[in-house]
């Protein structure tokens, strides 16, 4: 299990999964607290899990959005993450650098999975 959640983190990134467009800003007012974050937010209250990671080191995750998890540092940092239940409710990630949105996707399939990766 923790192999696939390590290659979900690691590689499903480089596939593209859901929208991942740059700045793709929806009126967020979202500032992150540390320089490296990654954001789970979308329909209040989606109960999610996944992992997240930084430079090949992940760790599995769960919660209800909105959750941020962030890093001190890191050449690349990801996160991958899929809604717990079927509902057509919207979930997102997004992935910051120095506080800077760089990639974000979002999905509203039921059981929808969400990943990003980013890196300075």
């Amino acid at each position: 299990m923790n192999k696939i959640i390590l290659f979900v983190v690691l590689f499903l990134p480089l596939f593209g999964c859901g929208k991942t467009d740059k700045n793709d800003d929806d009126s967020d007012t979202y500032k992150p607290s540390e320089n490296y974050a990654i954001y789970v937010t979308g329909d209040e209250g989606i109960e999610f899990t996944g992992a997240v990671g930084t430079d090949g080191a992940a760790e599995s995750v769960s919660g209800t959005t909105p959750k941020e998890f962030s890093f001190e540092s890191g050449s690349i940092i990801s996160g991958s993450f899929q809604k717990k239940k079927d509902n057509e409710k919207t979930i997102r990630a997004e992935c910051y650098i120095y506080k800077t949105k760089m990639k974000e996707a979002k999905t509203k399939e039921a059981y929808g999975v969400v990943a990003v990766a980013c890196g300075d």
